[in-house]
């Protein structure tokens, strides 16, 4: 079975668009999905520094699948000096509280998280492995791998030994376990 998977990105309104909306409403929250863009098909051997940041699609055999975790999107902080809540969204889930309060004149770089503010979102990560070629340069070669992460209804949507396209910009991850590694 082949399915189309793609890696979204939320598109949000501003903070400061929220001013401009009657008390009734909030902000849109849009999803935008890609599917069908043939132009940006690559094979997982292709990929190279010059594909970093831009839009990619890769066909290849899924070979590994993480649990489903949270991703933190955003959380309320209290300044522990004035008592002012800021609220913090974290990029790509990545963990950063507030340097200072800036509140009424406040200074303060002491902050109490509260969690149960925290918004979330279901995160998974998979591993895909390029198709076999009948090359015979190829022959031998271990396949190289792409690590993939699916959000929100992109989640559980394959299994192990599904054969997808997944489509999405291409990051590096810089952690020390996982130096260099490509994510799509």
């Amino acid at each position: 079975m082949q399915q189309a998977l793609t890696v979204n990105r939320e598109v949000l309104f501003s903070p400061q668009a929220k001013q401009f909306l009657p008390d009734n409403l909030e902000p849109l929250k849009l999803v935008v999905r890609l599917e069908g863009y043939p132009s940006s098909l690559r094979h997982i051997r292709q990929l190279k520094s010059s594909s970093i940041g831009k839009v990619v699609s890769v066909k290849g055999t899924v070979v590994r699948i993480s649990a489903v975790k949270p991703l933190i999107q955003s959380m309320t902080f209290t300044c522990t000096r004035c008592g002012g809540d800021l609220e913090v969204r974290f990029i790509d889930g990545i963990y950063s509280p507030p340097t200072s309060c800036g509140l009424d004149g406040c200074r303060s770089k002491s902050f109490k998280p509260q969690k149960n503010s925290a918004q979330s979102i279901d995160w998974q990560k998979i591993r895909i492995q390029e198709l076999s070629q009948a090359d015979k340069e190829e022959a031998g070669r271990v396949p190289r791998t792409l690590e993939v992460e699916l959000t929100r209804g992109l989640v559980d949507s394959c299994s192990a030994g599904d054969v997808v396209t997944a489509l999405g910009i291409i990051k590096v991850l810089s952690t020390d376990a996982e130096a260099g590694k490509l994510l799509a």
